[in-house]
């Protein structure tokens, strides 16, 4: 599959299914949620267990737990069902890379198993991954699906270039500096503001 290298302006509805790398800064990391990735229950009428997968978040459960005559109600047995980690993490584009006049871009990364973690508010790093469209929350009780859709990355890979400690990142320099600097067009060229 081609990777595509992109600005994360560029980033858009029309690369979704795609492998993209972006790079940018961290500007917030959730902590870890628990998401079920199989699900282990039982029938409360017969004891009888049965493994379901979970299908893009959800987890159907099965109609009957094959006994005859029992009125199947599922219970969830957690201890054996497999989570995993998931953390939401926002990628906002390099100071370098904002147009004058404009507000920096933001994207979703989503950071599942050995990539949650990996970085904090402040890091810059780059993010291989897929990515997603996924529909905003439709009004309502109704069966009807938002038209509307929003873009994510799902992580493959993040390497994490510099982090930020309050004095410069070692041989980076200073990083209040070097965005003062990247700024100074957008504030008339003033170095106090």
């Amino acid at each position: 599959m081609e990777e595509r290298v992109k600005k994360m302006r560029e980033v858009g509805f029309e690369d979704a299914g795609k492998l993209v790398s972006i790079d940018g800064f961290v500007t917030h990391v959730s902590s870890i949620v628990p998401v079920l990735e199989t699900v282990t229950l039982r029938c409360v009428g017969c004891n009888t267990t049965a493994e379901v997968p979970a299908v893009d978040g959800k987890v159907v459960e099965p109609r009957s737990c094959g006994r005859q005559g029992c009125q199947t109600n599922w219970t969830i047995i957690h201890n054996k069902s497999k989570f995993i980690g998931k953390q939401i993490i926002q990628l906002q584009e390099e100071p370098g890379e904002i147009p004058e006049g404009t507000t920096p871009v933001t994207v979703t990364i989503v950071a599942t198993d050995e990539l949650i973690n990996k970085c904090t508010p402040g890091d810059r790093i780059t993010v291989k991954g897929m990515c997603r469209l996924e529909p905003s929350r439709a009004s309502g009780r109704g069966q009807s699906m938002s038209a509307v859709f929003s873009t994510f990355i799902e992580a493959i890979r993040m390497e994490a270039h510099r982090q930020w400690n309050g004095q410069g990142a070692g041989q980076a320099g200073n990083w209040g500096e070097r965005i003062l600097a990247s700024e100074k067009s957008n504030i008339g060229g003033q170095s106090e503001v």
